[in-house]
């Protein structure tokens, strides 16, 4: 048989006695980033491949190749960009091969391990049928209990009266899932359920930089600080609130730093009876104008914010253009088209975000963005107690993936008994405000931003004669 040779950290080398201990049957590894999780885990699951080679005296026959794993995540799609990248990285190519049609990867021309993803209807069904003798599930706090037990009951390979000792390994950031009472908390007392922690300080294959990039990253968020480099579950057990209430506070009657003249008009459109439109003159970042009131025709809407936006003298209105906010962008578009200066920026909350791997959607991702500014206090308000409320009421969780989402509008709305308006507005107008450079729009340097490529689209405009126009 061939040989590999493989290097480990000193937790990693600790997982792996402590899978081979006979009375073990399930282990959780990780509870940070950084800490080696996938890496230990394909070369966990290609060791228990040649274990299990041995242990069968399985013969070298290309016409009988044993299934003995199974290797997956939520989403098939994700295992195969990131898990399986993995594999490849970590495993030698002469020591397997892959059949991608099939989801098999080939270890000795021995044995296989399926993978997939539980959103897999063809490899879910598989399970009803198959036969391993282990599992791994990488970021496992994104599968529910009843997934987990679908894979276990198929821990049930024998041959030539030969039974192994069935193993489950499964990885995880924290996250609330009900890995924490099973694995951590509440484990069983005849020890067959271990968690293994290993922080990024645990891998010696990591530099000090890498744990400096992940503190800076969340350096505003101090219960992902604690969840991702110390690996505390507790702190992200209920949802978290992503504005808070000092930084808002803080930005009362507050003189942004930052002085470039750059001067944006946003605008949130009443979609029901008791919901308000708010629109709001901003200039760097500070509040300077607002106009609120309940429902009105979308022509009067559209016209009272073309008037805020010249008597702001503002480069950019940002406008909410789902739903009813929709039509009043386009009689927007319709007023401004002769104008040589003023730009609308549509916002589709519920689309994609630019940063599609660390944010659910486009609302997620301005949110997070007007966030930032607000615990750096570069943002101005009035002493405006329902802004105040809209602004600190909005929670986040985790999703797959690592990313976050944030609320949608119609939970808030129900928490909070009206529609966060004054709240989505300003933030509208924050994020619309960063694309204007300097003391005048630069059209040159301003993103090439289209709708189909996230949830913000810009009102094509050429200016003959210029030559600069966006789309």
């Amino acid at each position: 048989m061939k040989e590999i040779e493989l290097r480990f950290t000193p937790k990693q080398t600790e997982a792996l006695e402590i899978l081979d201990d006979p009375k073990v049957s399930e282990v959780l590894y990780g509870g940070a980033k950084g800490g080696g999780k996938s890496v230990l885990a394909v070369l966990w699951a290609y060791l228990e491949c040649e274990k299990l080679i041995r242990f069968f005296d399985i013969p070298d026959n290309p016409d009988f190749i044993m299934p003995v794993g199974f290797m997956g995540r939520k989403r098939g799609v994700d295992f195969v960009k990131t898990t399986l990248e993995t594999w490849k990285r970590m495993i030698p190519a002469s020591f397997y091969r892959i059949r991608p049609l099939d989801k098999e990867i080939i270890v000795q021309e021995r044995v296989k391990i399926l993978y997939g993803g539980m959103d897999d209807e063809t490899s879910v069904n598989k399970f009803n049928s198959a036969e391993f003798a282990f599992v791994f599930i990488d970021q496992a706090e994104e599968i529910v209990r009843d997934e987990l037990g679908l894979l276990k009951g198929a821990l049930r390979l024998r041959y030539n009266g030969k039974v192994p000792d069935y193993k489950v390994l499964l990885t995880a950031n924290p996250a609330p899932s009900f890995l924490k009472k099973e694995y951590i908390d509440s484990p069983p007392e005849d020890g067959s359920k271990v968690f293994i922690q290993a922080l990024p300080t645990d891998n010696p294959f990591l530099d000090q930089e890498y744990i400096d990039r992940l503190t800076d990253a969340f350096k505003h968020r101090p219960e992902l600080i604690r969840a991702y480099v110390f690996g505390s579950w507790d702190c992200l057990e209920s949802l978290d609130v992503l504005i808070k209430s000092s930084w808002v506070q803080n930005c009362v009657n507050n003189e942004p730093k930052v002085k470039q003249d750059r001067r944006v008009t946003s605008a949130d459109v009443a979609r029901y009876g008791r919901d308000e439109t708010v629109i709001y003159n901003l200039v760097d970042n500070k509040i300077t104008g607002e106009l609120i009131y309940g429902m009105k025709p979308a022509d009067a809407t559209a016209s009272q914010i073309v008037k805020m936006a010249k008597r702001n003298m503002s480069d950019l209105i940002v406008i909410d253009a789902d739903g009813f906010g929709g039509g009043v962008c386009d009689i927007v578009k319709t007023i401004i088209k002769d104008d040589s200066k003023l730009r609308l920026m549509e916002i589709y909350s519920g689309k994609a975000a630019n940063n599609k791997d660390r944010y659910a959607n486009a609302k997620t991702e301005m949110w997070f963005y007007a966030a930032d500014l607000f615990a750096e206090e570069q943002v101005g308000l009035k002493d405006d107690p329902v802004l105040h409320n809209d602004l600190t009421s909005l929670k986040y969780h985790i999703i797959a993936n690592d990313r976050f989402q944030v609320e949608k509008k119609v939970d808030v709305k129900k928490r909070i008994s009206r529609s966060p308006d004054r709240g989505d507005a300003l933030i509208y107008g924050l994020w619309g405000s960063q694309f204007i450079y300097k003391k005048k729009f630069d059209f040159k340097r301003a993103p090439n931003i289209a709708v189909e490529k996230g949830g913000y689209g810009w009102h094509k405009e050429t200016v003959s004669g210029r030559g600069y126009g966006w789309t």
